[in-house]
């Protein structure tokens, strides 16, 4: 299967009078045709960071090396009309909070229609065209009354509901690939659950490509069919869910998977912190892990490991398995 998406040696760096912070570290991963690619790390590994880097969303004072390819096509070489062909069109994007994302002044319908009118077609809509075509996708999103709901605000939705209104701008103009940054974080248990599904069913039906980003692996459980996980800016493992969630092979995957709660005990603490802040060019020269794992070498305080091939379908960074498994 051919990746769609291919994001290749990528750093990122945040730009400031004391220098220069790198919050993703050459990383590399592909999403293919028509799967789930779910990227999985703490608040602060550069998961988010990393989606704004595909679409160019990030502030001036970032610099992006490496390349990101969109149908062969390296996204950071284009120009901001060029680019603008693609963002929000062929490639869409789901936040965290829709409420920061949505227009506060516009109706809900109009905000959908627009993307819709922004998307290339053969031949112009008319309007009636577009408000049934608004209609259609927000009742195929689980919204109730789409003709209510075209002339509500986003103040006059609920958080379940403004979020599927945020999943309807991103399907309606029919993209190859969706990005989602957590969209299911601020809602409660029952609702993240039903918009997950909502999610994933949409996806599949649409064979739309799909890079989700979350911090949960009992989400990734749902929504994924291969998992990348990160931590400070590293892809430390990457593997088929199954495998992942039923092998773990690099210590930070394991603390991960064991916070999530299960009947038999409670939720887990992580035994360790994630500080942005420390994460300057000095640590660049150890493995990111080694002060947490109790697996570490000297040589783990002074290399970084390559990302090691375990078999056909596993990766992981850690100098544990540079002679296999």
């Amino acid at each position: 299967m051919s990746s769609i998406l291919s994001i290749e040696g990528l750093d990122v760096y945040f730009l400031s009078v004391t220098g220069r912070k790198r919050v993703v570290c050459s990383l590399d991963i592909s999403v293919r045709e028509g799967e789930v690619y779910s990227l999985i790390g703490a608040s602060g590994s550069g998961k988010s960071v990393l989606l704004k880097s595909i679409l160019r969303l990030l502030p001036k004072n970032t610099l992006l090396e490496g390349r990101i390819l969109y149908k062969n096509f390296n996204l950071l070489d284009l120009a901001e009309d060029e680019l603008n062909r693609i963002r929000g069109k062929e490639i869409t994007i789901v936040f965290q909070d829709p409420m920061s994302s949505l227009n506060p002044t516009m109706k809900v319908g109009d905000q959908v229609a627009e993307v819709l009118e922004s998307a290339p077609r053969n031949g112009r809509l008319s309007k009636r065209e577009i408000k049934e075509m608004v209609y259609s996708i927000l009742e195929e999103v689980g919204l109730k009354n789409p003709k209510v709901i075209y002339n509500l605000y986003p103040h006059h939705l609920s958080g379940g509901m403004r979020q599927r209104v945020m999943i309807a701008m991103a399907l309606i103009a029919k993209p190859n690939v969706m990005l989602l940054d957590e969209p299911t974080t601020a809602l409660d248990v029952t609702l993240q659950l039903s918009i997950l599904e909502l999610i994933v069913s949409e996806i599949r039906r649409r064979n739309i490509s799909a890079l989700f980003v979350t911090h949960d692996f009992s989400v990734v459980s749902i929504v994924a069919d291969r998992v990348g996980v990160i931590y400070k800016g590293y892809l430390v493992e990457e593997g088929k869910r199954e495998d992942v969630l039923k092998n773990p092979l690099h210590p930070y995957t394991k603390a991960l998977i064991d916070v999530i709660p299960t009947p038999v005990r409670g939720k887990f603490i992580l035994p360790f912190t994630l500080n942005v802040e420390t994460e300057v060019e000095g640590y660049s020269k150890s493995c990111p892990f080694y002060r947490f794992c109790n697996m570490a070498t000297e040589e783990c305080s002074y290399n970084v490991p390559e990302m090691v091939n375990v078999s056909d379908s596993r990766r992981v960074r850690c100098i544990k398995y540079l002679g296999g498994v």
